[in-house]
């Protein structure tokens, strides 16, 4: 039995998937199982895993004989995985050699928790760095999910947790990973390690770009479904309540339930609104100006 399971969902991802692929192979931490499950690619992208498949054996290829999206694709290759610890990864992402390895022993060494993440760059297509994904101080802690995504993009979970919290749900695709992370919260304890472990890829052609009105809509669905379930679970100050009430407004800033929420635990979040209410609009109307100012000078 392999120590790691590493589960790539692919579909049409031939221009970044061996740089994905390779990531894996030139990991310092050697046992490990790659499962790669293609959505019925339409491009070079079967191909190009089966070269892979052939030379090491570490390497298993899946081909669904649908077009079955991203959950039901994680589903197949983690029914398919033997892994103590499981992670998966994009076809337009890398780890950074020592990713599994840190993680992997972080998760051996401390079975108090269940699954470990950790920061990484957020680079173009050129791979020129835009930013870098970090943990903030303070926000290290699962019932923040509420008001953001603090797992990430880089993370490793135990089978024991996997075998708990089941399958990921087909009917969140796009914001599958979100829910899951609100399932483990409930269910397990999150350690956010510091260090940068993993490189991933802004472009156009991901479903973060290419599906972000059902990745917003989605995220809504999520933080609605979650909200009481996560107050009455967890001890939540006031004071971090209101914060968290207040983020979830700047997201959604049509429900104002969730403002005043935020006001009835601190009066200074409806200054602080307003302030972004500003804020928002002030952009708007510099952006619409520099856009007339370009249509005259055309």
């Amino acid at each position: 039995m392999p120590k790691i399971s590493v589960v790539l969902p692919t579909y049409n991802g031939e221009r970044f998937i061996r740089k994905s692929i390779e990531s894996v192979i030139s990991q310092t931490e050697t046992d490990w199982e790659l499962i790669i499950v293609n959505d019925c690619s339409t491009d070079a992208t079967l191909d190009i895993c089966r070269e892979y498949e052939a030379v090491d054996a570490r390497i298993k290829v899946i081909s669904n004989e649908v077009n079955r999206k991203l959950p039901a694709s994680l589903n197949v290759g983690f029914r398919a995985a033997a892994g103590e610890h499981l992670t998966w990864t994009s076809d337009d992402n890398m780890y950074k050699p020592d990713a599994l390895r840190v993680m992997s022993d972080f998760l051996a060494s401390n079975k108090a928790y269940d699954l470990v993440c950790c920061e990484y760059d957020i680079v173009d297509e050129s791979g020129v760095k835009i930013r870098e994904f970090r943990h903030i101080e303070g926000r290290e802690k699962e019932y923040y999910l509420l008001s953001e995504c603090n797992v990430g993009a880089c993370f490793m979970y135990t089978r024991p947790l996997f075998e708990r919290v089941g399958d990921y749900n087909e009917n969140f695709f796009c914001a599958e990973d979100y829910e899951y992370w609100m399932r483990i919260a409930l269910s397990g304890r999150i350690k956010y390690l510091k260090g940068n472990h993993y490189t991933y890829v802004s472009n156009e052609y991901s479903l973060t770009a290419t599906k972000q009105n059902v990745v917003i809509a989605k995220t809504k669905e999520i933080r609605s479904k979650y909200l009481p379930i996560f107050t009455k679970h967890f001890s939540i100050s006031n004071k971090e309540m209101a914060h968290i009430y207040y983020m979830m407004w700047r997201y959604d800033s049509d429900n104002v339930d969730l403002i005043w929420s935020a006001a009835d635990l601190d009066r200074r979040y409806l200054y602080r609104a307003g302030a972004h209410r500003f804020k928002m609009f002030r952009r708007k109307v510099k952006n619409a100006i520099k856009k007339s100012a370009r249509a005259v000078f055309q």
